[in-house]
């Protein structure tokens, strides 16, 4: 396969309609809200949501560790069609985390609705579809360690869904619950970064996988570290720069 026809195989397997499809469904959404006033969702719908996030996310985290006999790094072992379905779950799950962004959109939470939050939701769906698309079968010599990255997001987002739907029910939840919610989304970049270098060096992993893989995540902690670690200013009040802060991790939180 010469280069030009692998680019076009590569490109040809990304579900780059369902990314451009997402951005223009929100785009239309967000205009045909900006006149009108803000849709007050039922607190059971958005329960209902964190419950089916918490429990779809789980089974995909199980799946994948149970492919890989607990293994979940994947490093040294081979690709199987246990595990390809366990990471083509996780896959469809990134169309239903889009779903966050229409509900952003329809109650007019324009903080939230940020670059940050529109390119990862536009990206990732991508990403993910590429790899399970083109990721080598265990045929063609293809290791399980690709599906890492879909059992950490998997996890994350059983914990931010579960954080969330503690806080849909009405439960306050403490800060340092708050801040260990954020800390584990930011160790879940750190991680991938260090697997994909791990993988490099102790798996048969092709190496622009790899390569894609701590790029994405170097991208996403430059974009993220900003707004979760955003300092106030001498000028600010306690209380304003805590705000502030607060409301900047809860944006923070919709992304991942």
């Amino acid at each position: 396969m010469d280069m030009l026809e692998a680019l076009t195989y590569h490109l040809s397997n990304m579900p780059l309609a369902g990314s451009i499809g997402y951005l223009a469904v929100i785009y239309l959404l967000h205009s045909f809200m900006s006149s009108r006033n803000a849709v007050q969702i039922p607190k059971a719908v958005m329960v209902l949501y964190n419950v089916v996030q918490v429990v779809i996310n789980g089974y995909v985290a199980y799946a994948i560790a149970a492919a890989n006999s607990g293994w979940v790094f994947g490093i040294g072992l081979r690709d199987s069609p246990a595990l390809r379905y366990g990471v083509w779950l996780h896959y469809l799950c990134k169309y239903l985390d889009m779903v966050d962004t229409a509900i952003i959109a329809m109650r007019k939470k324009s903080d939230q609705l940020s670059f940050l939050h529109l390119y990862h939701h536009a990206t990732i769906v991508v990403v993910w579809g590429w790899v399970v698309n083109t990721w080598p079968t265990a045929d063609e010599n293809g290791s399980g360690a690709y599906a890492y990255g879909a059992w950490i997001n998997a996890c994350v987002h059983v914990v931010m869904y579960g954080y969330y739907g503690v806080a849909a029910v009405g439960i306050k939840v403490p800060k340092a619950i708050k801040k260990s919610v954020t800390m584990v989304q930011l160790s879940q970049f750190a991680s991938c970064i260090m697997h994909a270098f791990a993988a490099l060096v102790f798996d048969t992993t092709p190496i622009f996988y790899n390569a894609v893989q701590v790029l994405y995540h170097i991208g996403m902690l430059y974009l993220f570290l900003p707004l979760l670690l955003r300092g106030y200013k001498p000028s600010e009040t306690k209380a304003a720069a805590e705000a502030k802060a607060a409301a900047a991790s809860e944006a923070a939180k919709k992304i991942s």
